[in-house]
């Protein structure tokens, strides 16, 4: 597998979207970096190691990794594999819709358009191309009908006279709060096809956190079994004869991005981070870590602030990204924690609250 490029912000401009479009189609570059660094990753590792000595059990094959923001940096075991990961890239989806709604109105401001059909037409008069060519792997490999946004299905437009009132319809906001807090798959489909492929996976590439020239980071290019084709990139997970996944990530891809939507400043809007923070906030009550009947070892729900988990099909692998606080000895501190590839045949999430600990605990001494 291809190394996966050190976690930086790209520049402003993209060799992708600097022609044509009157705004920037997505998120200003990400105002948070995380270095690799050797003291947290050896940390993780050894915490890693030491599990599956104590278990004696067979080499583990998840990945995990430790962000700490305080610090902009992040280590961790296997964190720059791709895996096929289930629902936990619906927070791929939350951060691209936010970054649709704020182009929307970004467009609007300069435009002063008089009605909504006067954006929409304006909006895909100026945005079609440089949203289409975003995403190369999405542009070369989906059906032309699914790659593009259905501005009606994601917003609502109120007001005239170039004085445009933008935000996400009801029906939209309720479907981005039942994906990520119910992690209903239904409401996933169809904010996916509100957002389209090619903006969806667009905004992550853009962002920095999917590389297409290795294919590793977070990848939604299919929509819950719900009438699309998907685009399927090689993982290392699921056996070739599928094509690969259309719902994949690294962990490192999966705390950065957490990392961004909780404690950045990248939105030109602050709502919007407030917004995506509380539904992830809402969804911290059912991580995969707090959950008595799953870990005879546990993490308190206090010290899980924000979480968004996932669940795989086929094959059937849990993971989560989360933020977690309280963890001895230095109990001040947060942490993003993402974690993937679980199948719960041998090791389970209180492996993963077990290393967490440790790794936190060698890593502060």
């Amino acid at each position: 597998m291809a190394p996966t490029p050190s976690i930086r912000p790209k520049p402003a401009s993209g060799t992708l979207v600097t022609a044509g479009p009157r705004v920037n189609p997505f998120p200003r570059p990400p105002d948070i970096t995380l270095a690799k660094n050797d003291k947290l990753k050896d940390a993780v590792v050894k915490a890693v190691n030491d599990d599956v000595t104590a278990r004696r059990g067979p080499p583990a094959e998840f990945a995990i990794s430790i962000a700490d923001p305080s610090n902009n940096v992040i280590g961790g075991f296997n964190g720059d594999h791709e895996y096929y990961s289930g629902s936990v890239v619906k927070v791929g989806v939350l951060y691209a819709a936010h970054g649709l709604l704020e182009m929307v109105r970004r467009l609007a401001n300069l435009l002063s358009p008089k009605s909504a059909d006067d954006l929409f037409v304006s909006l895909r008069a100026d945005m079609k191309a440089a949203i289409e060519r975003s995403s190369l792997l999405i542009f070369g490999g989906a059906n032309p009908q699914q790659r593009l946004p259905n501005y009606e299905k994601v917003l609502a437009v109120k007001g005239s006279g170039g004085k445009l009132q933008i935000a996400f319809n009801t029906t939209y906001s309720n479907d981005l709060r039942l994906m990520i807090v119910n992690n209903d798959n239904d409401a996933a489909g169809r904010c996916i096809h509100g957002l389209g492929f090619s903006y969806l996976n667009g905004a992550l590439e853009q962002g920095g956190f999917f590389d297409p020239k290795s294919k590793t980071g977070i990848w939604a290019a299919g929509d819950f079994h719900h009438g699309w084709t998907p685009v399927r990139i090689r993982c290392e997970n699921m056996p070739e004869r599928t094509g690969g996944t259309a719902q994949g990530a690294t962990t490192d891809a999966l705390a950065w991005v957490f990392a961004i939507i909780v404690l950045g400043n990248v939105f030109d809007d602050p709502s919007s981070h407030i917004s995506m923070k509380n539904l992830l906030k809402s969804a911290a009550a059912e991580s995969w870590l707090v959950l008595p009947n799953l870990n005879a070892d546990r993490l308190d729900a206090s010290q899980v602030t924000h979480a968004k988990i996932g669940l795989g099909e086929d094959p059937r692998v849990y993971s989560e990204v989360a933020i977690i606080k309280g963890i001895a000895p230095k109990t001040d501190k947060i942490y993003m924690v993402a974690w993937q590839n679980i199948d719960w045949s041998f090791y389970w999430t209180r492996d993963i609250v077990t290393i967490i600990k440790n790794a936190i605990r060698v890593y502060e001494t």
